[in-house]
């Protein structure tokens, strides 16, 4: 598995304090990539909870798994699924292309991603840390073109510059609601994280020829008391056909969340009716 953290540091820890980050954006990335776990998280995922987006300005427990986090997606997750377009040019495929050769010359790959698919976000950089006994949140987003985002709240309240534009303040929304969707699928009670090491022998053998060691990561699991359970409301169906229920997320009695992964319901019988959605 290929980490992205070295390669965010790299970028990020470059332009900070610079005159291309005067908002700090790069600096704060290069400081949560400095100390964070990653853990991966699969762009279909991230599909999968964009209906819920809106949601999430209700109150969740919003509760980082470590203090540094970078979620790393398995493919860039298209930029206009979820935000307006605030730089076009950054979308320009020649434009992706020549950033992309960043990218391969640090030895990574963005699988399922081309130029042509227009920019694309690679990684969530988040971090949270409590100062007076206010839990300050910083949600980062870097891109395909290796631009960034970042977002910073306390509560619900959002804070940034008071952009004119009103898309950029959209965007600061949909960032902060992300970054929290995410994070309260991470937290459900029936999945749970899992660390993939190198083996200390392999490790050994990097350092004495001169190699950087391989870094851990984790990877979202279903929890170990949940595995083999099978969901028989998937068996029993008031309708006469069998139909997808899509991934989505359900609150139980003591206030926790727990994601009800996507399935088919009315098993038992022969005839499937596929739903019919309208696409935004």
């Amino acid at each position: 598995m290929h980490i992205y953290q070295p390669f965010i540091l790299t970028l990020t820890g470059r332009l900070a304090r610079t005159e291309f980050d005067p908002e700090h954006d790069f600096e704060i990335a290069a400081l949560i990539a400095a100390q964070a776990q990653t853990v991966i998280f699969h762009a279909e995922q991230v599909l999968a909870l964009r209906p819920a987006l809106e949601r999430f300005a209700e109150a969740v427990d919003y509760r980082l798994p470590f203090t540094n986090v970078i979620l790393q997606f398995d493919r860039p997750v298209p930029e206009q699924l979820f935000f307006d377009l605030e730089r076009p040019y950054q979308n320009d495929p020649a434009l992706l292309a020549e950033t992309t050769r960043l990218w391969e010359e640090a030895g990574l790959a963005l699988h399922g991603w081309t130029p042509a698919d227009g920019d694309g976000v690679a990684a969530l950089l988040l971090t949270q840390m409590e100062d007076g006994g206010v839990t300050h949140n910083q949600a980062v987003a870097f891109f395909a073109s290796t631009a960034i985002n970042r977002v910073h709240w306390t509560g619900h309240d959002l804070t940034w510059l008071p952009y004119t534009d009103q898309h950029f303040a959209a965007n600061k929304r949909t960032l902060r609601n992300l970054a929290v969707a995410c994070v309260a699928y991470l937290n459900c009670v029936n999945l749970a994280l899992e660390k993939h090491e190198a083996p200390a022998k392999v490790q050994r053998r990097r350092v004495r020829d001169g190699k950087p060691p391989i870094l851990p990561y984790y990877t979202v699991v279903v929890a170990p008391a949940y595995r083999g359970e099978e969901d028989a409301e998937a068996h029993g169906s008031s309708h006469g056909f069998r139909y997808d229920v899509r991934g989505h997320f359900r609150r139980l009695a003591d206030g926790r969340l727990i994601w009800v992964r996507p399935h088919q319901r009315g098993l038992a019988h022969e005839l499937y009716v596929p739903g019919v959605r309208a696409v935004e």
